[in-house]
């Protein structure tokens, strides 16, 4: 049986969103000083490795399409829909149109229902709001959310076709797929060079990779960890050097969620981070229009790591105040 508080894996969400912040901070603001968080390349498909591990072990506990469509519904929603409502309401005193003329703007009322039904891409701003910023989205990290909801949609599928003609050929399909998907949109763009395809490559067909080697990481678990001094020095070579050789590439999602098991279950000093409450969900979710409203009134010009530091620490209480206001009501639901 699998326990919960004798893993780190929520010590690796910690520092992934840390990581994201700092390199979206980065990125939004211009600063190069801390640039070499860069070398992170995959910081968000470790997330979807690890939602691949927890969600095909939750639906093979209960194997019921319904069941598991309200658990996942219940821990993500809140969260996500709480961000989007009082990202509109705070930030309409920061539009440079006033409070009268941004209720009526239907570009507010666009960018709410587009959100809300998670098509972050149809609307990502608000009108007059931070329209000085080099971004005027405000929160580019929600595209995640969409491909998230998509990769979940699949696991009832997954494991149904699994029960059918076996789990190791389910996962060799999986792979193909996501494999020719990416190398699809890879192509596409370094021979066009359109960025839509740049875009693509990143949505649900380029992480479904990710996601079913956290999925595959959990059927095969009990084979990795008992072979973790062969596999895990091949596996961090491989993804070391995937980027020097085309055809390591291919294996590089599997090497990166071997890596990120192996460290869950072997790095037992951080395992006390499981106990604590876990608001690197809420971290993830607000941390972008943070960042972008201390962009907007031009702190990180004369305080750049000052600004990241703040931007940081604020995230850390927001999401805190978050997961008491959104998250923990519905998880102590579902534990009832």
């Amino acid at each position: 049986m699998f326990d919960k508080n004798c893993n780190c894996f929520d010590a690796i969400r910690y520092i992934l969103a840390l990581l994201i912040t700092t390199a979206h901070y980065c990125v939004l603001s211009g600063t190069h000083l801390l640039n070499k968080f860069d070398v992170i390349s995959n910081r968000v498909s470790i997330f979807f490795i690890i939602s691949g591990f927890f969600s095909f072990m939750m639906y093979e506990r209960m194997p019921n399409p319904k069941h598991f469509a309200i658990k996942r519904t219940k821990r993500l929603i809140p969260a996500y829909w709480l961000t989007i409502i009082l990202s509109v309401v705070l930030l309409s005193f920061s539009s440079n149109m006033g409070l009268s003329e941004f209720w009526v703007n239907g570009q507010t009322y666009s960018y709410l229902i587009s959100n809300l039904a998670f098509a972050n891409f149809l609307q990502p701003s608000l009108p007059g709001v931070f329209e000085s910023n080099p971004m005027t989205a405000v929160n580019g990290a929600l595209w995640t959310m969409k491909v998230e909801l998509m990769l979940l949609i699949t696991v009832p599928i997954a494991y149904k076709t699994m029960e059918k003609i076996g789990r190791a050929k389910t996962l060799i399909l999986i792979f193909l797929i996501s494999t020719i998907y990416r190398i699809s949109m890879n192509c596409l763009y370094n021979s066009t060079g359109n960025e839509i395809y740049n875009i693509m490559y990143r949505q649900m067909g380029g992480q479904l990779i990710y996601f079913y080697s956290g999925a595959a990481s959990y059927i095969y678990r009990e084979y990795i960890m008992s072979r973790t001094k062969i596999i895990i020095p091949i596996a961090i070579m491989i993804y070391l050097l995937h980027s020097e050789f085309a055809l390591l590439e291919l294996v590089a999602p599997a090497c990166m969620a071997l890596i990120v098991i192996t460290f869950a279950f072997k790095f037992k000093f951080l395992y006390w981070v499981g106990r604590l409450p876990n608001i690197s969900y809420s971290m993830y979710l607000v941390h972008f229009p943070i960042i972008q409203t201390f962009i907007h009134f031009g702190l990180h010009k004369d305080y750049p790591i000052g600004t990241l530091i703040l931007s940081l620490l604020s995230t850390i209480i927001i999401a805190y105040l978050m997961w008491y206001m959104a998250e923990r009501p519905f998880i102590k639901k579902r534990a009832q």
